[in-house]
């Protein structure tokens, strides 16, 4: 292994982080040990050692939730030796390994760390739900009333806006996302508006413009039949 110098520092820690971030390189480029020296021979940089190739390889070879992990603790661990700051935030994904990883190193005993969820990632996987179901027994197609791709999107848009607009207040956020999927199973006959917001819903707008709401048919881009409407609630 060779040392960096930073700040007139030797860091084995950060030689440790080139050495695998060069190890990532070839697996990203799909280039072996060979090709690796002749990069870093390009780049005046001291070639690895083939053994501490190998090292890395293999933990780089493993799982890439793995070395995500791993960087997280490292981060974690040495945030106030190295910069003096504790990060109480981790911003991810879901269920995130790396967050209980860095929990259970409690890195700064009596200061918590808070998982902030990523709103992208959260209306991804809502997406890809909806076309999941889609896809399972009678309920896509190209039927009136089915859960096709274009309503996927829809709901899934609606998803999103709900979470953005109420970022203060769970109830109404889940209020908005219960809105857009009753919204898109209304008819003439049984409206169901009540919890749709004016800025995005055509019936709920009329109504407090002081007009009598339109027919349902004259927006049946997004209407979903009942029956498809009730597959989707958890």
């Amino acid at each position: 292994m060779y040392t960096t110098r930073l700040q007139d520092e030797t860091r084995k820690d950060v030689a440790f982080d080139v050495n695998v971030r060069m190890v990532l390189l070839a697996h990203e480029l799909g280039l072996g040990y060979a090709a690796l020296k002749k990069i870093s021979k390009v780049l005046g940089i001291p070639a690895l050692h083939l053994k501490t190739y190998q090292r890395h390889d293999k933990r780089v070879t493993g799982s890439s939730k793995a070395m995500e992990q791993e960087s997280a603790k490292r981060m974690w661990a040495r945030s106030v030796n190295r910069h003096q700051v504790r990060y109480t935030e981790m911003l991810s994904d879901g269920d995130s390994a790396a967050f209980r990883e860095v929990v259970a190193l409690n890195p700064y005993p009596g200061h918590e760390v808070v998982k902030l969820e990523c709103i992208n990632h959260a209306h991804k996987r809502m997406g890809t739900a909806f076309r999941k179901l889609s896809s399972q027994g009678k309920l896509g197609g190209k039927g009136v009333g089915k859960l096709t791709a274009k309503k996927c999107k829809t709901l899934q848009n609606y998803y999103r806006g709900a979470i953005l607009n109420n970022q203060g207040s769970i109830d109404q956020m889940k209020a908005e996302i219960w809105a857009g999927l009753l919204h898109g199973m209304s008819t003439d006959d049984s409206p169901l508006h009540t919890r749709c917001n004016p800025s995005w819903c055509w019936y709920r707008k009329a109504e407090d413009n002081g007009e009598t709401p339109g027919s349902h048919k004259l927006h049946s881009a997004n209407f979903l039949k009942r029956e498809v409407g009730q597959k989707l609630i958890p």
